[in-house]
């Protein structure tokens, strides 16, 4: 892969993503199906809240927003929320290339990353859990 992220956490990472873009898929394809039952598009919608914009009020937060132009110019938010998520997953990308080299590879399980305590019996330890080492048996397994 070229990071020093574990296996386990390129799946996660993978599954985060796909989760991000498969919830902004279901919004937009939700969104579509009530504009073409209903007959009114959701800018429609929105513009005839009148009376919602007028408790506003009530709620301070949202008050201020308002008034400050929050809702004017919105940000696109497939684009806006992945590329925060990105920000995410490279911020923690670079945070392991850096301690990469801290420790030597055998001190870390190759499954996890974890580090790996001595064993009582001396014998250098290569996964930190029975869990890490049937993941690697498997994997060697059935690729």
């Amino acid at each position: 892969m070229g990071t020093a992220l574990t296996p386990s956490e390129v799946i996660a990472v993978v599954g985060l993503v796909g989760r991000f873009v498969d919830a902004e898929a279901l919004l937009l394809a939700e969104t579509r199906r009530e504009e073409r039952r209903s007959g009114v598009s959701e800018e429609e919608w929105w513009g005839m809240r009148d009376s919602l914009y007028a408790h506003l009020g009530r709620y301070p937060a949202l008050a201020h927003l308002w008034t400050e132009g929050g809702w004017d110019h919105p940000e696109d938010s497939f684009e806006f929320g992945l590329r925060r998520l990105l920000d995410g997953i490279e911020a923690l990308i670079r945070e392991r290339d850096e301690t990469r080299d801290e420790k030597p590879a055998d001190e870390n399980c190759p499954e996890c990353g974890a580090a790996l305590d001595p064993a009582p019996s001396g014998r250098p330890r290569v996964y930190c859990s029975r869990a890490c080492r049937q993941r690697a048996y498997r994997r060697r397994r059935h690729p």
